[in-house]
């Protein structure tokens, strides 16, 4: 099924260390940046966010500086802090890492500060009821029914903590490294450390045993276990699949390089998400183990540090921005059918899906059933195709070479005609009645003689200014994106020769234009968008606009909505019910490069420019 936009959630957006701004919990409004989003509650946190447990509507927040906040969020509007521990009078909970929380009992990894157990039944009078500090820095802790597995300094421990104020150690063992993070499966701890995975037979707690090492090129920094596969991040290299099904001989399955160093991770619905410093969240389709495929983004703004999932939602922890929570909906993951559908434009005919697909040339998808979008053709080009126009029955593509006629016969469109006319990065065209109008970013408005299809035929070309990129018809005049030159309106009073009515000069690079009842906006690439009044071509006038992050390449319109195809900060949606009120409501991430944008009634495509097309829901009507 299509991934659902409308949700309502919770977040965290935790400040840095040494900040005192304000942690807030927002209503997500078909956002992926929380940091964009307006607010409904706020309190405020000190120190960097390096873990967290949610208990039904209570969550237990690890502070790297300050220690264990305890915090209500049953209400959006009305969070509220139930307790803070933090350590006073002891020694510093400084390097606090994670926690584990088990009945009215929290286990904290407290880096320097040792393994502490914290007594929780009353969060407004939260006390340490055990420390130990002779593990060294301890960095994770992880229950397995009454037993703590904690990586440390001193090695994997395991402790009996039946009573949670006395617990009891029950063996420890080392591993080739210091271990740095622990999952448990089954009877086995997976452990991280610095060359590579410890796997760790755990079915006796009072007798530990290494069972299995797989080594690894770089610093190994988490790891989860699903089924009989390891996935284990690995800083520098990226993400390692691993084949635990015989523990003791762990095999090599598949790698995947990301753009920046590996952390945290999690596993959802085939796809692992993987905390990348720099780069954010990164999404590796997994489905096919030995076949791993990038496929989605979550740029949190800031260092990546941690990742979780619940239910629907992502959780990133980071290094400046603090804690976001995320909807996955809002990663536009490429619907695996259209992967090698690479476009540079599309167009919505009915069900029909008119994609110029670069060299492949001119694609056809049926959108029918958009859980199941299928490519009903592709028609070659001899060169990249570029623009599309319908006017039924003939659909044209204009490509680097020329443009070619096809005409749909029984829903198989057939080449009828060509017209070699080489073009220097080609880029838009429309058809009225028998003529096409073409243009180009190495200038000129090409008008082309479609009377006879199978013979199209060149009529003339009129100078243009800037390197004209998008060319829209409406009301029997030609509006071009002309770049640097901004917006041009030409007359058709001679259909032959087009006339230049009025320029307006944006501020930007125009690129793409589309309409809104009578209002065109105008995308103006590092500019953003403008809202533009061409009532009088000679006199136009801007009445509004917005700076969207990213270079805004296209836009799409339905009811009173705008959809922004912005490059790497993916699909941007404002609401216009004026030109000079724009309200922005979210955005959709793209994995790569939102190249274009496609909207209907139900559904929406994003054209990445690397990735293909993915398909889903259109953000809901109301927030």
């Amino acid at each position: 099924m299509l991934r659902p936009l409308c949700f309502v959630l919770l977040c965290f957006a935790l400040a840095s260390c040494g900040s005192d701004d304000p942690v807030v919990v927002q209503r997500a409004m078909c956002d992926d940046d929380v940091a964009t989003q307006t607010p409904v509650g706020s309190l405020e946190f000190l120190g960097v966010v390096t873990d967290f447990k949610l208990r039904d509507s209570t969550a237990f927040i690890a502070s790297q500086f300050t220690g264990m906040y305890v915090v209500d969020v049953s209400s959006a509007a009305a969070p509220s802090q139930l307790g803070l521990f933090a350590g006073s009078g002891e020694v510093s909970v400084r390097g606090a890492r994670r926690l584990a929380v088990n009945g009215t009992h929290a286990f904290l990894a407290a880096g320097a500060g040792g393994l502490k157990v914290v007594d929780v039944g009353d969060f407004t009078a939260m006390e340490r009821v055990y420390l130990n500090t002779s593990l060294g820095d301890v960095f994770d802790v992880v229950l397995n029914g009454s037993t703590l597995i904690v990586a440390s300094d001193a090695g994997v421990v395991a402790f009996d903590v039946n009573d949670p104020q006395q617990p009891a150690l029950l063996d420890m063992i080392t591993v080739v490294g210091t271990p740095r993070r622990v999952t448990v499966e089954g009877t086995l701890a997976f452990v991280t450390d610095a060359g590579g995975l410890a796997i760790v037979d755990i079915a006796d707690p009072a007798n530990l045993s290494l069972v299995g090492r797989f080594g690894t090129s770089d610093e190994s920094r988490d790891v989860l276990v699903d089924g009989s596969t390891a996935y284990l991040t690995d800083w520098e290299s990226g993400l390692q699949l691993v084949d635990v099904s015989n523990p003791a001989q762990p095999g090599f399955v598949s790698a995947i390089s990301l753009s920046d160093r590996a952390e945290g991770l999690t596993l959802v619905d085939g796809l692992v998400y993987v905390a990348t410093r720099d780069a954010g969240v990164q999404v590796v389709d997994v489905t096919s183990p030995t076949q791993l495929k990038l496929v989605g983004r979550v740029r949190t703004g800031a260092e990546t540090l941690c990742v979780a999932s619940g239910g629907n939602l992502i959780y990133a922890a980071n290094n400046e921005g603090g804690f976001g929570i995320y909807d996955r909906a809002f990663v536009a993951v490429p619907t695996a059918a259209l992967e090698t559908v690479l476009p540079i434009t599309m167009l919505l005919d009915g069900q029909n899906l008119y994609v110029a697909a670069r060299d492949r040339g001119l694609a056809v998808v049926d959108m029918s059933d958009a859980d199941l979008p299928e490519i009903l053709q592709v028609v070659p080009t001899t060169g990249v195709a570029s623009g599309i126009a319908v006017v039924e029955p003939y659909v044209y593509a204009m490509h680097g070479n020329g443009l070619v006629v096809t005409e749909r016969v029984d829903d198989v469109l057939n080449v009828r005609g060509t017209l070699d006319l080489p073009l220097e990065t080609p880029r838009s065209l429309v058809v009225m009645d028998n003529t096409a109008y073409m243009v180009s970013e190495a200038g000129g408005l090409h008008v082309v003689d479609l009377t006879d299809p199978t013979d199209p035929s060149e009529l003339t070309v009129i100078p243009t200014s800037g390197a004209s990129r998008h060319v829209v018809l409406r009301d029997g005049q030609l509006y071009v994106a002309s770049g640097d030159a901004g917006l041009q309106v030409y007359g058709l009073t001679d259909p032959l020769v087009p006339e230049l009515l009025g320029t307006f000069d944006t501020p930007g690079s125009a690129r793409h234009i589309t309409f809104l009842d009578d209002v065109a906006y105008v995308a103006d690439t590092d500019a953003g968008f403008l809202a533009v009044d061409v009532s009088d071509p000679a006199a136009m006038r801007r009445l509004g606009g917005a700076e969207p992050p990213g270079d805004t390449y296209q836009i799409a319109v339905r009811d009173k909505r705008l959809y922004l195809a912005c490059r790497e900060a993916g699909v941007q949606v404002y609401d216009a019910p004026a030109p000079g009120r724009l309200r922005f409501v979210g955005s959709v991430v793209s994995p790569r490069v939102a190249q274009s944008v496609v909207v209907s009634d139900a559904w929406m495509v994003v054209g990445d420019l690397f990735t293909g097309l993915a398909v889903q829901e259109v953000p809901c009507e109301g927030f």
